[in-house]
């Protein structure tokens, strides 16, 4: 059959998100009787899971009422705990990390790797070997990205690269993901600094790259 019919999103999605947006623009309503009167109503249990979630979240309260973190939460355009996850980062003062690593949740996977399997594990190899052993993926991320900014902006050389796509070619990295996570971080920034988020209003600019990788980089153009 040619013509192909999905679920609708809603019954296929979890629900915190959708339950979060409710109970931000309709603050004194009942999100179960609210989303029962939705085109393509979702399941009693799919809303309970969606604000038992939340309030584990801690973005709803006992009663069911938003709390200034889910207020917070509701005015990021990121899933929940990609939205605490950049709020974490505004309060331990480690915004950059956290905004790249909250943008990377909106992309597709940034890393390029061959589908032959004895080539991906030639390139995890070749990653080994040109970040520190015992980061996290995602520190990994975070270090590959700020390195290729910094390639970019001529800020450093690296290797004797300098361009950011031959940088990114090395490491196995799309430069088209890279730019569109550089696209989302400045919105995201944005997000926090409407809703009044940052300390200072300059907070941001400061702390959008993660620096301390700085002594890492400073010999690598050998």
């Amino acid at each position: 059959n040619k013509y192909i019919t999905r679920e609708a999103e809603i019954l296929r999605i979890p629900l915190a998100n959708v339950v979060l947006q409710v109970k931000a623009i309709f603050p004194k309503s009942d999100a179960q009787e609210l989303l029962s009167e939705a085109i393509e109503k979702p399941s009693r249990q799919s809303v309970q899971a969606g604000i038992n979630t939340l309030r584990g979240a801690k973005a709803l309260d006992s009663k069911g009422n938003l709390t200034r973190l889910g207020a917070a939460l509701a005015g990021l355009p990121l899933s929940l705990y990609a939205g605490k996850l950049l709020l974490y980062g505004v309060t331990f003062r480690c915004l950059g990390p956290a905004l790249t690593l909250a943008a990377a949740t909106c992309v597709r996977e940034p890393w390029v790797f061959e589908e032959d399997r004895e080539e991906r594990q030639k390139a995890r190899r070749a990653l080994l070997d040109i970040f520190p052993q015992g980061l996290s993926d995602h520190l990994t991320f975070v270090r590959a990205f700020d390195t290729w900014r910094d390639v970019c902006s001529g800020r450093i050389r690296y290797r004797g690269l300098v361009s950011g796509s031959a940088y990114a070619t090395s490491v196995y990295l799309s430069e088209r993901i890279l730019r569109q996570i550089t696209k989302i971080r400045r919105q995201l920034l944005n997000s926090l600094q409407r809703q009044r988020l940052l300390l200072e209003p300059e907070i941001g600019e400061r702390q959008t790259t993660h620096r301390s990788s700085d002594n890492y980089h400073r010999d690598r153009d050998k």
